[in-house]
């Protein structure tokens, strides 16, 4: 049996309230930085982004974002 590629990190959404709290901001900001997000990425309006794509946008460490999360 092949063990899946995915891991819980991979597959992890963040949302726009999620979001919101990272930058310390309001909600309909973490709206737009996700707009953003998709758009360079090439997703279409209302695609998920991954927990490691905002990561990586941003500029943080993955685990930097879970602690401001939890």
């Amino acid at each position: 049996m092949k063990k899946s590629l995915h891991t819980n990190e991979e597959t992890r959404i963040i949302y726009a309230k999620d979001a919101a709290k990272v930058i310390g901001k309001t909600e309909r900001s973490g709206q737009r930085l996700l707009d953003r997000i998709r758009k360079k990425l090439g997703k279409h309006k209302g695609a998920a982004i991954r927990l490691p794509e905002f990561c990586a946008f941003m500029g943080m460490l993955y685990e930097e974002v879970l602690w401001v999360l939890t």
